[in-house]
């Protein structure tokens, strides 16, 4: 369940940071700025890519909603 959590949080602030005065200021003067989600794997040493990306206010909530998709519908490890 903990890299469930790490999940979403980790795409949480992916969004928070993109809907963020100073990503949207940079992104409307056409700065090439780009927010990648990825989660540390403790255990294996590996990250892990979650989907959620931005590179424009409008890719923010398009790969917010897929990457949120696609965690809460893996099963969870016990």
């Amino acid at each position: 369940m903990g890299d469930k959590l790490c999940e979403i949080n980790v795409a949480e602030q992916v969004y928070n940071l993109g809907n963020s005065t100073i990503m949207q200021n940079a992104w409307e003067r056409g700065q090439d700025v780009e927010v990648h989600g990825v989660v540390y794997g403790i255990g294996d040493g590996k990250l892990q890519d979650l989907g959620v990306r931005c590179s424009s206010r409008e890719s923010l909530e398009v790969n917010y909603q897929a990457a949120m998709a696609k965690i809460l519908s893996t099963e969870v490890s016990k």
